[in-house]
């Protein structure tokens, strides 16, 4: 079962160790904003919140919104060819 934005963002935020205050100085993005984007009765989430939050993580935004189960664009992954990342990025990826 594919995770919800909510869970995405939730998971996002644990994995690099922050707390919502962290995350809210860093994005520029409110802290009840960020609260309630990951809380049960979530809503709606603006475009720009949702473009901030998918670069600051380094994720699509179709990622974000359970459209794809892939973190980061493919054009992207491209990019890092023969750079020595691109197994890494690709085994990441999945």
């Amino acid at each position: 079962m594919a995770l919800t934005i909510q869970e995405r963002l939730k998971d996002l935020c644990v994995e690099r160790g922050l707390t919502l205050e962290q995350l809210a100085e860093q994005t520029n993005l409110s802290k009840s904003a960020l609260g309630s984007y990951e809380a049960d009765n979530f809503k709606d989430i603006s475009h720009s919140a949702l473009i901030k939050l998918a670069k600051f993580y380094g994720v699509t935004a179709d990622y974000l919104l359970g459209l794809s189960e892939m973190k980061l664009d493919l054009e992207e992954v491209a990019s890092f060819k023969g750079s020595g990342l691109e197994q890494w990025l690709l085994i990441y990826c999945k």
